[in-house]
């Protein structure tokens, strides 16, 4: 029922917003458009589309794990040589990442087996260097670890960052809904609370683990622990 609720509250949110971003359109629509014609307020135009931004990520995220959460069934899994994914995905983040002025290091061992689908595992470690990023962009030093190595029968890749970190008091709650630890709300970093929380179930439909460690000003660092395929 809980699910049903919120593709109901999603469906709503999605239509009003569609309606709202029409009418911006329309306004902003040829030379003597609304927009054009009241210039002065331009600046809370301004902040009216960034609401709406927000909110359109904000439904995408519910609707996501919505989808997610109604799927009872295990994701459809193959074998996949996370060595070689996880390399891929570093190599692109990099160079998204360098724009930022960050730096970005990796220590990956090969051979790492694990069954997965690839498009959710692809989604979960892109959401969490993406989250890394985010709260690095302002820190004095600029920098992101990734690493992967064989536990016994388990895979660990972890993701480190040195940015605000999270306050003690937020890191039981980082992965329930909506939750957004209070150095992040001053800072003023927007984001739906959902994006851990899309994370986490992701790792567990992988039969994973996603975990947390953290320093307030120092940083933060996640951790997967994946079973692995033993030949």
């Amino acid at each position: 029922m809980l699910v049903e609720d919120e593709k109901k509250i999603s469906d709503f949110l999605k239509k009003s917003l569609e309606a709202e971003c029409f009418a911006v359109d329309v306004a902003e629509d040829g030379e003597e458009g609304f927009l054009h014609a009241h210039a002065p307020h331009q600046d809370k135009i301004a902040l009216f589309e960034k609401s709406i931004d927000d909110i359109s990520r904000f439904i995408y995220d519910l609707l996501k794990l919505t989808e997610l959460e109604s799927n009872n069934e295990h994701l459809r899994t193959d074998r996949i040589d996370l060595s070689t994914e996880l390399t891929g995905l570093v190599e692109y983040f990099a160079i998204s990442a360098a724009h930022s002025g960050m730096t970005v290091t990796s220590d990956i061992a090969s051979g790492v087996t694990i069954l997965g689908n690839t498009p959710k595992l692809k989604e979960l470690l892109l959401s969490l260097l993406s989250n890394a990023e985010k709260y690095t962009k302002k820190a004095a030093e600029k920098r992101i670890t990734i690493t992967l190595h064989k536990d016994a029968d388990h895979a660990v890749l972890s993701i480190s960052d040195t940015g605000i970190g999270i306050p003690q008091e937020d890191l039981p709650h980082v992965f329930e809904r909506f939750h957004r630890s209070h150095n992040a709300k001053h800072a003023g970093m927007q984001r739906s609370g959902l994006g851990l929380v899309i994370a986490k179930t992701i790792a567990e439909k992988h039969n994973a683990t996603l975990t947390v460690t953290s320093t307030e000003h120092k940083g933060a660092t996640f951790t997967l622990t994946f079973p692995c395929i033993v030949d």
